[in-house]
Parts: structure tokens; sequence; C-alpha cells
């Protein structure tokens, strides 16, 4: 059966597909924007980054890394890879790499001592 212009099942599936594209575009334009942006945790605010080695009381919890791409993408992988630390229990990162390509990577540690 083939719909015209002027039934009206036509015109509601077609205001139906109308919103449904519109929505889908709002919301796939909503998450990319959401992903390109990092936000440091509570728990990352107390990580320190850098790229000297920690400590010598510093005790190594594992290993954190990262990729992003996108604007602002090195602050980004900075975010993640404390984030990261903290949420293995470290206060400390040492920075090992942080490339042109949107990779990072660092060695997460536990200090007893404040930073």
């Amino acid at each position: 059966m083939r719909l015209s212009n002027t039934d009206p099942l036509n015109y509601h599936l077609g205001i139906k597909t109308e919103f449904f594209m519109r929505m889908l575009f709002a919301f796939s334009l909503l998450f990319s924007l959401a992903a390109c942006g990092a936000t440091l945790t509570e728990a990352g605010t107390g990580v320190k980054l850098m790229k000297a080695d920690p400590p010598a009381d510093c005790a190594d919890v594992g290993g954190v890394s990262s990729y992003k791409i996108g604007p602002g993408y090195q602050d980004a992988l900075k975010i993640a890879l404390r984030n990261q630390a903290a949420d293995k229990g470290g206060n400390y990162v040492r920075l090992e790499s942080l490339t042109d390509d949107g990779n990072a990577a660092g060695t997460a540690y536990k200090c007893p001592a404040a930073l």
C-alpha cells in the first residue's frame, strides 16, 4: 500500500521521523562534546603529576594510561592519568610519555608524605 502526501498517516510518520532525526542529532552532538572534555575528580585533585621520579618512600601502585583526541587533548590526558592514579589509591604520577598522537602513560605511586 502506497501512502500519498495527503494521507494523514504519512504526514504523522513524517513528523515522527523528523523529530527522531533531530533528537538523534542533538544527543549525538551532546555526547561527542561531553567526550571531548575531561573532568578532574575530587580524588584526582590530590594527585601530583610530574616528570620527575617520586620520593624514595613512595610505593608503586601500577601503570596509568590514556588516549584522547580533539581540542585540549593534552590537558585531558593529564587529567585522566591523575584520576586513574587516584582510583588506584595513588597520590603521585610519574609522567613517562605524552605523545602528539594522543597517548599518555605513567606510573602511579602512593606516597606517605604530603606532596
